[in-house]
């Protein structure tokens, strides 16, 4: 909540000026004597229009910023194109370490409700049956009225109490109300008269009712109030922030058919979860393993929200699901998901409620799967609206044979040359204060000023907010500045964290932890217990600000290595040891086997031999020599550059003082020692790594073709140029789109992005049935790429930064 003040390149604004940042304007003055700058310049010449002039021009100063301003084949033209316009325009497939790229075969959730289908339709017809028969004996009844009816043998069969349950002692409700408040407990008293009406009907087809935070100590209160009132037929369960989210119980347990849950706390039973349900029971030896394996098809989702959606689902801990890595939120996505303990019948029970994705391809394993289990990925791009030079004034036909001719010439240097191996944009965030600039203050001991950052927000969206106006401020935004305005200006952790939304982690905790009251005192009791607040935070996003800090360093680095001495080996460059064991003039022995770890991203971290490198006995990387280099045995491709830490060795060379002369500049490099990288926070104590200096297309190859298309006017509803697993899959008949599965309400949860991802399911064929406008050119490239190299900065360097990202009018 402080409101110190911070340095200039710290403060965050609606588009962030760092100071000492490089700009397209600095870069064209420099066009002379940096070819990199002069090949982004001859790239901008391309874009015609000014509105998307700029937009290219704050993207590639974006990527200057983070030291991302050199490319390996300068000489070739680039062109522009714009990614991700569709979800469909990116596609990425997993590939396994034994280079199995993996692709949807199977989508468990269509024949899971096919056979669903089958089975109500026969229930439906055994029923009829029934109806048949009874018609028939009372007919059978009226011709002969003198027969007596039969009693039926034992105690009559008892009627249902129509409304009693319903009704709620007004002392109940009272009880209610002081603990939830008067609108909370009438919505949670509405819910159960619903319930009691329609005993039949599932958990998920009832509403939610949702609590406004509610302190620790209360809570207990609440969930017991709620089992003894209503005696199982709600269940409750509390979510992040102090929120209790009431829901209708288990249909057999509301009536009286199954054991009520016995859970502590929560009437939902998570603790007795990891018995298998007997209807799902499997010998795992027998099958193959306890880990199940299954393939995962996403659009426009993240990994982690649909891995949480199934750990909900399942009740169980999210530790039960393993991936190799995470996927893009904005594309189609194929990868594989191991679940311990879990089985196919169970996840197949839970695919087609499943929203914008589909899982199939089940198998057990011995194994889950790790960080890191993957040997890479395989994209295929489209990009839209294409423009080569040398174009002007040709028709169609001609475009498309000039943009073939310069795009074989930049595949063909693609392939010889690789790309500078930069760490993307995606590394460094996407709001004002670049997550690079917080990892800083993190690793400065400044973690008051980290936390800031974090929270910092926007006085336009707070403004927005309040007046409830449209503006290209989404609405998650605009809640979350109003948000932490409260915050800030009020100290109201309650209010602040009810407007605040679910998805925005690390805020929701430093408002719970910071805003915790002592009862008696009423003060904060972790007023400015910053680590404190930063240690409530995922491990893994606690560690993405100091990681994008050293990724910024390597960026920067890297940058000057190209500069300095091109693409030639140079005496003091580092390479790693285990590589290159057949190339030392003594060696004898086989190369050992790397002892590998892998970050939150699923990048390698080799670490080298060093006074602190306890648990690897092998030295990691060393500095070449002047007559190594001369041998001609150690290429480009070979060079590392390291990460860093206090368990790397720097090049022994002008490139090796470059990181000194950067890191310790408190304007660049915020004044950061090198070779002091320990902390006494063991977290951000990073002991570093070693990064590829350049890389190429796994297999060496890039496919690529040039397609035409015409744009109905609006970006939504362009046809789709390349189809997906899921569609090969419906044109086979196993298969329906997402769209079909909406409309036969398959799912069983809400989604923000319902409409948006609604047009982007649109079958390949469709068309907008507005005025076609003027044809354009697509390029579909396809290509392999190991797991720790961005695709963004391979197509860099093949379109010469030319690649514009899509940007929607609206993004509500």
């Amino acid at each position: 909540m402080a409101d110190h003040d911070l340095d200039p390149s710290d403060r965050p604004a609606k588009r962030q000026r760092v100071e000492g940042e490089v700009t397209m304007t600095d870069a064209d003055a420099d066009a002379t004597t940096n070819p990199g700058a002069q090949c982004l310049s001859q790239t901008l010449e391309l874009v015609a229009d000014g509105t998307a002039r700029k937009d290219l021009e704050d993207q590639l100063a974006k990527e200057i910023r983070v030291g991302v301003d050199q490319f390996t084949s300068p000489e070739t033209s680039g062109f522009i194109g714009v990614f991700k316009q569709r979800y469909h325009d990116f596609m990425v497939n997993e590939i396994a370490l034994d280079g199995t790229v993996w692709h949807l075969e199977q989508d468990a959730g269509f024949e899971a409700a096919e056979k669903k289908a089958q089975t109500e339709a026969a229930a439906e017809e055994k029923e009829k049956e029934k109806e048949k028969e009874k018609e028939s004996q009372a007919k059978e009844e009226v011709k002969d009225p003198a027969k007596p009816a039969e009693e039926p043998a034992g105690e009559p069969e008892e009627q249902p109490k129509a409304d009693s349950s319903a009704e709620i002692a007004e002392p109940q409700v009272n009880r209610l109300k002081a603990i939830f408040g008067d609108e909370v407990a009438d919505a949670i008293v509405a819910l159960d008269r619903e319930v009691v009406h329609k005993p039949n009907r599932k958990a998920r087809e009832f509403g939610t009712v949702s609590s406004k935070p509610i302190d620790r100590a209360d809570r207990s209160a609440a969930h017991q109030a709620v089992r003894e009132i209503f005696n199982h037929r709600l269940s409750t369960e509390t979510e992040e922030g102090g929120i209790i989210k009431v829901v209708a119980g288990n249909p057999k347990v509301r009536r009286g058919h199954a054991p009520p849950p016995n859970s502590k706390g929560s009437s939902v039973g998570r603790r007795n979860n990891n018995k298998q349900n007997p209807a799902f029971k499997v010998n795992w030896n027998e099958v193959g393993g306890e880990h199940l394996h299954f393939t995962l098809y996403k659009e426009n989702k993240d990994t982690m929200e649909i891995i949480s959606f199934l750990c909900k689902s399942l009740r169980v801990d999210d530790r039960k699901f393993g991936y190799a890595g995470t996927k893009d939120r904005r594309a189609v996505t194929v990868q594989r998901i191991s679940a311990t303990r879990i089985s196919a019948p169970q996840m197949a029970d839970l695919a087609s409620r499943l929203f914008n994705c589909r899982i199939g391809n089940f198998a057990y394993k011995p194994k889950p799967l790790s960080l890191g289990d993957l040997a890479g990925n395989e994209f295929t791009i489209t990009l839209r609206d294409c423009h080569f030079s040398g174009e002007e004034d040709k028709s169609i036909e001609r475009r498309v044979e000039n943009a073939r001719v310069r795009l074989q010439k930049a595949v063909q240097h693609f392939e010889s040359h690789g790309f500078i191996n930069y760490f993307g944009l995606q590394r460094f965030g996407t709001y004002a204060v670049s997550t690079d600039t917080i990892g800083k203050h993190m690793l400065k001991g400044d973690l008051e000023t980290a936390v800031d950052l974090i929270m910092s927000y926007s006085q336009e969206a707070v403004e927005a907010y309040d007046k409830a106006e449209d503006s290209l401020i989404s609405d998650d935004d605009k809640k979350r500045a109003k948000a932490l305005h409260i915050w800030k200006t009020e100290g109201n952790a309650n209010r602040a964290l009810e407007i605040l939304p679910s998805r925005f982690t690390a805020e929701k905790r430093f408002i719970s932890w910071l805003g915790q009251k002592d009862h008696r005192t009423k003060q904060f009791k972790h007023a400015n217990d910053y680590q404190g607040a930063m240690i409530q935070l995922p491990r893994n996003l606690r560690l993405m600000y100091p990681h994008a800090y050293q990724s910024l360093v390597w960026n920067t680095v890297a940058s000057e290595r190209i500069k300095r001495h091109g693409l030639k080996v140079i005496p003091g460059d580092l390479v790693l040891v285990h590589e290159h064991k057949d190339k030392e003039a003594n060696s004898v022995n086989a190369d050992p086997e790397a002892l590998e770890e892998f970050d939150a991203d699923g990048e390698p971290i080799i670490r080298p031999e060093g006074d602190n490198a306890a648990a690897d006995p092998f030295e990691r990387a060393r500095a070449l020599t002047q007559e190594e280099v001369e041998s001609g045995r150690y290429t480009i491709f070979d060079l590392v550059l390291p990460t860093p830490g206090y368990d790397v060795e720097y090049p022994a060379n002008d490139i090796g003082r470059f990181y000194e002369e950067f890191m310790k500049d408190e304007l660049r490099g915020g004044g950061i020692d090198p070779h002091d990288m320990r902390r006494k926070w063991r977290d951000i104590s990073l002991s570093g790594g070693y990064r590829k200096l350049l890389a190429r297309a796994l297999g060496g190859g890039v496919g690529f073709d040039v397609k035409t298309y015409r744009d109905g006017g609006s970006g939504s509803s362009e046809q789709q140029l390349v189809p997906t697993d899921l569609d090969r899959l419906i044109e086979q008949g196993k298969g329906i789109s997402l769209e079909e599965a909406r409309k036969r309400n398959w799912v069983g949860h809400p989604d923000k992005n319902a409409k948006d991802a609604a047009t982007s399911s649109l079958p390949k064929s469709a068309v907008s049935e507005q005025p076609q406008t003027q044809e354009k050119l697509a390029v579909v490239l396809k290509f392999k790429l190991g797991s720790s190299t961005y695709a963004t900065v391979a197509l860099r360097e093949l379109m010469k930064g030319g690649a514009q990202a899509f940007k929607p009018e609206f993004s509500r």
